[in-house]
C-alpha cells in the first residue's frame, strides 16, 4: 500500500568548507516529532552526510546542489488496523536549492530534496522534501 503524508520538524546542521568557499561538507539530523492522523500514529528522523557545491550567481542569490547518504528512522503504528512498522533505512539522497545571503554569516533558502532507499526491504522506499531554510554560522 502507497502513501503520502505531510510532516514538519526541526533541523540541525553541521557544515565546513572544503578548502574552497564553493566546496563544503555537512551533516544534518532532522526530527519531526510524533504526528498522529486519527489512529495513525508516525515518528521519523533523519541523519545525512552530504558533499556539496555552491556558486553565487548574483549577488545575493546562492545556488547549491549537494548529494550524499542518509538514513532514516521511520516507525508507523495504528492499533486500530494492527499496523507496526519499525524501520531504519539507508538512502541516496541529493538537494538543490536558492538562497538569499545577507551577509557572509546570515541567509534565507528554499530546498528541494529527494531521497531513495538503498535497500528493498523497507517500507521507506523514496521521500521528497521541501524545506525553508534559515542558516546563521559562525
Amino acid at each position: 500500500r502507497e502513501s503520502q503524508k505531510y510532516q514538519n520538524g526541526i533541523e540541525l546542521s553541521l557544515g565546513v568548507d572544503l578548502f574552497s568557499e564553493n566546496w563544503y561538507a555537512e551533516t544534518s539530523f532532522r526530527n519531526f516529532g510524533i504526528t498522529s492522523y486519527g489512529t495513525e500514529e508516525i515518528i521519523l528522523k533523519e541523519l545525512d552526510l552530504k558533499i556539496g557545491y555552491k556558486e553565487r550567481l548574483k549577488k545575493p542569490i546562492v545556488f547549491k546542489i549537494d548529494g550524499g547518504l542518509a538514513n532514516r528512522y521511520l516507525k508507523i503504528s495504528d492499533s486500530q488496523q494492527d499496523i507496526s512498522i519499525n524501520d531504519t533505512t539507508p538512502m541516496l539522497m541529493g538537494t538543490v536549492g536558492l538562497a538569499a545571503e545577507f551577509n557572509p554569516y546570515t541567509s534565507l533558502g528554499l530546498n528541494l530534496s529527494g531521497k531513495s532507499a538503498l535497500i528493498s526491504r523497507t517500507a521507506d522506499k523514496s521521500a521528497f522534501d521541501f524545506s525553508l531554510c534559515f542558516k546563521a554560522s559562525l
